[in-house]
């Protein structure tokens, strides 16, 4: 564990916390459809709603594959700030099986 992550967990901002790999990849999958649905014929206030959901969403799937939680009030500024931290790392290596999974991700 990196200092980083040793700061969060002692601070009680993440705890960790086993995610099976189907939590992780249902979290995904559904962080994609979100983002697709954002692209349909929407209003531009309902388009940026659910692109911020997307966004959240992968977010906690990226924790999650992490084997973390995040703690605390803030849930969803805590889930984009770690997963940052978290998910870089974890995206880069798995994105071969992500995109096999899944079809292609938006933007590849």
């Amino acid at each position: 564990m990196n200092a980083r992550l040793r700061i969060m967990v002692d601070s009680r901002e993440v705890e960790e916390s086993y995610a099976p790999d189907r939590e992780v990849a249902t979290r995904w999958h559904r962080a994609v459809g979100t983002y697709g649905d954002a692209g349909k014929d929407l209003g531009l206030d309902s388009r940026l709603t659910l692109y911020y959901q997307a966004g959240l969403q992968a977010a906690t799937a990226l924790v999650r594959a992490g084997r973390f939680r995040v703690l605390g009030t803030d849930h969803q500024g805590r889930s984009v700030g770690r997963m940052l931290e978290l998910g870089h790392a974890w995206l880069a290596a798995n994105r071969p099986m992500l995109n096999a999974g899944l079809g292609p991700l938006p933007g590849t």
